[in-house]
């Protein structure tokens, strides 16, 4: 049995509801010069309510620009039964959950039906109609139960209804969603587990953007430099050592506000330099024992 010392004292003094760093008495000075504020924010991925209905796998068809879709039924809580439908490529994305993250890395298993353009709009009823022929049958055309199933998401009684979102619309949805670059980090995780996503090339799809779900914490970047700078200052020990002082298991979007993480400055060759650790990391799906250390 091994005791240890540990001091607790809240992360913002003037904060009634701070959250409290936990650590040994040294440590905790060290982690309370990071303590400040940055003007990253971070937002919750995709959320479907339904995976086992719009995740699946898909097949290429003899049809341009339509893919045979097979959802994946026994995903989620919520029983549904299997399809394999016609849906358009547009509106199909490779989806990332948490456990296809690992540090420096994303490898997204399933597809998803996104009914909605690149602007973070949805799609109305009556132009899926129109223009998304096949999607539109998946939804409201196939049989009864589909239906009944989207309209009593919880996302689409609490959200969508009141905001007159048509019954095919999904949660946490926006511009945002759509950026070239994101930073995603795992909600549920035993550490900092960061990484930076864009496109990917599938074989079924051509080159098609990720789009991270409502397990993953994202922040949207339109420069992709910026982007790695931010995912290596997030993955490194220091940062890493500082949020499971005070989050054992849950990374939720807030971690930033605590955190005094400067803007990226291109005119800033030590931002350049951690910048290009990140993008050598995602090439070789890590960083050697001396690269980690000069991160740090």
């Amino acid at each position: 049995l091994k005791m240890e010392g540990l001091v607790a004292e809240p992360v913002k003094v003037e904060k009634d509801n701070s959250s409290w760093l936990i650590s040994g008495k040294q440590n905790i000075k060290k982690l309370k010069k990071l303590v400040g504020v940055s003007n990253y924010r971070a937002r919750k991925g995709v959320d479907f309510s339904l995976n086992g209905l719009y995740w699946g796998k898909i097949t290429k068809t003899n049809k341009p620009n339509i893919s045979s879709f097979i959802n994946q039924n026994e995903i989620g809580r919520k029983k549904v039964m299997q399809y394999n439908v016609p849906i358009e490529n547009s509106l199909l994305f490779p989806i990332l959950r948490g456990k296809d993250v690992s540090r420096w890395q994303a490898n997204p298993e399933y597809v998803a039906i996104i009914p909605y353009t690149s602007n973070g709009k949805c799609i109305a009823t009556d132009i899926l109609k129109s223009k998304f022929i096949n999607t539109y049958k998946f939804f409201y055309k196939t049989d009864d139960k589909i239906l009944d199933l989207i309209e009593k998401r919880g996302i689409y009684q609490k959200h969508l209804i009141n905001a007159k979102v048509p019954s095919h619309g999904l949660y946490n949805i926006g511009p945002y969603t759509y950026s070239p670059y994101k930073v995603v980090w795992k909600a549920l995780a035993s550490g900092m587990i960061s990484t930076v996503i864009s496109t990917i090339e599938t074989k079924e799809l051509g080159n098609k953007l990720i789009i991270p779900d409502h397990n993953l914490l994202m922040i949207p970047f339109k420069n992709e430099q910026e982007a790695h700078f931010l995912c290596a200052v997030l993955n490194s020990e220091i940062i890493n050592e500082f949020v499971t002082s005070y989050i054992s298991w849950f990374f939720s979007s807030h971690i930033l506000e605590n955190i005094n993480i400067p803007d990226f400055d291109k005119n800033n060759k030590k931002h350049i330099k951690i910048s290009k650790l990140s993008i050598d990391a995602h090439k070789a799906g890590e960083l050697n024992p001396k690269e980690q250390k000069e991160l740090n």
